[in-house]
């Protein structure tokens, strides 16, 4: 389920796996490739 997550949107699969600080900074680095 967390690599489904992860595919979907990086950091999410980090998250669902409680790993915040990882998880935060995926999601960080994805928002900004995005913009």
């Amino acid at each position: 389920k967390a690599s489904i997550l992860s595919i979907l949107f990086m950091g999410l699969g980090q998250l669902y796996n409680r790993q915040f600080g990882k998880g935060i900074l995926f999601a960080a680095v994805e928002i900004l490739f995005i913009v």
